[in-house]
């Protein structure tokens, strides 16, 4: 049934600024179309450049223009402008040394300010800044406890405070934006106030 859920390996849902109902899946992004029950997919096609660039669809956010951002596992990052029914890929290329880090991508966030944060699965922390197409990385840097705890980044969210919080295999980050610093919160057995496992 071509109307039904792509696949059922269901990774995020998003309820867009309209109502619509995103559901990112391990086949592609499905728009679920309320009034009529049924689902509109949207596939990678290799033959297409206005298609996905990858069907892995980890995770879904939307900027204040009703933008959405797709972190995908294999194709880098992709700008979806569903009302123009536009794709687009931003990716990552070795030549290229200030650009994405990583085209396997687990999380993205869009902040108050309408920056893109994305979660590699093997590079840290991006923060993509859509207007100049600028990247800022935060990757680990073994030794430096004020550096990120581990470079797959499983969760990205902001604070009231305007701080980043970025949930890893290794702990829980909180981003100085202005030092481009983090404090690390992780387990300590002997501490019961300590987070209570390092996987976040």
């Amino acid at each position: 049934d071509p109307s039904s859920l792509s696949d059922n390996y269901v990774t995020d849902l998003l309820i867009a600024d309209d109502g619509t109902l995103w559901v990112a899946t391990l086949r592609g992004l499905n728009q679920f179309d309320a009034k009529n029950d049924r689902f509109v997919r949207y596939l990678h096609d290799e033959h297409d450049t206005n298609t996905l660039s990858h069907n892995w669809v980890w995770n879904i956010a939307q900027d204040s223009h009703g933008i959405l951002w797709l972190a995908t596992d294999g194709g880098g990052l992709v700008r979806f402008d569903h009302q123009a029914q536009k794709f687009a890929s931003v990716k990552s290329h070795s030549e290229q040394a200030n650009g994405l880090p990583s085209n396997n991508l687990l999380s993205v966030f869009v902040d108050s300010k309408d920056n893109v944060w994305i979660g590699t699965k093997d590079a840290g922390l991006s923060r993509y800044n859509p207007d100049t197409g600028n990247f800022k990385n935060y990757p680990v840097i073994i030794g430096d406890s004020k550096s990120l705890s581990h470079p797959k980044v499983n969760a990205i969210i902001e604070d009231n405070y305007h701080q980043i919080w970025v949930g890893t295999d290794a702990g829980l980050n909180r981003l100085d934006i202005q030092q481009s610093v983090f404090s690390q919160f992780l387990n300590n057995p002997q501490n019961p106030s300590s987070l209570s496992g390092n996987l976040v």
